[in-house]
């Protein structure tokens, strides 16, 4: 192996350990979903989405439903890459516990699963899931996306943490 080469390995691997290791703040603007329900959050790189702030949460899931959108809007030009950094939502069935993320204005079209997004990030919990699988990327063909929560939130099902990235063309 070159010396080139090489060099370019240990580069590569202390990228990875960069990202990896590092925790996910660093290098994000971010904010808690419910300090922006019903608003317009711009971007012009990217953004680190949580739902709400962890000393907030109660250990048990009484009390009301939490129901929080954002409109998410990038730069003209732009695309939206939404990526699962964490998902922690209750998979429990006699409720409805969900994220949805939509295309933004003028479509409004889906582009979660019907049921929305719930369970942990390494398995999202369905009947249809096969062990292993893994949540998805998501990319809008627009510069508008909406961020659409329902649930519960408890320490044990916190909500999520997505990073939301504006990207140039296609």
């Amino acid at each position: 192996m070159s010396r080139a080469s090489s060099a370019r390995t240990g580069c590569l691997a202390i990228l990875w350990c960069i990202c990896a290791c590092v925790p996910v703040k660093a290098g994000y603007r971010s904010i808690y979903m419910t300090n922006h329900c019903s608003m317009v959050v711009s971007i012009e790189a990217s953004l680190l989405l949580e739902l709400t702030p962890p000393d907030s949460l109660g250990h048990g899931r009484g009390g009301e439903f939490l129901h929080c959108d954002v409109d998410i809007l990038a730069p003209r030009d732009s695309r939206i890459l939404v990526h699962v950094q964490r998902l922690g939502i209750s998979p429990v069935s006699d409720h409805s516990d969900r994220l949805q993320l939509y295309e933004g204005s003028p479509s409004n079209t889906r582009l979660t699963p019907i049921k929305g997004l719930y369970g942990r990030l390494d398995r999202p919990l369905s009947i249809s899931d096969i062990p292993g699988s893994k949540v998805k990327d998501y990319k809008t063909s627009s510069n508008k996306l909406k961020v659409d929560y329902l649930g519960k939130p408890t320490r044990a099902t916190p909500g999520f943490q997505l990073i939301i990235t504006a990207v140039q063309g296609q």
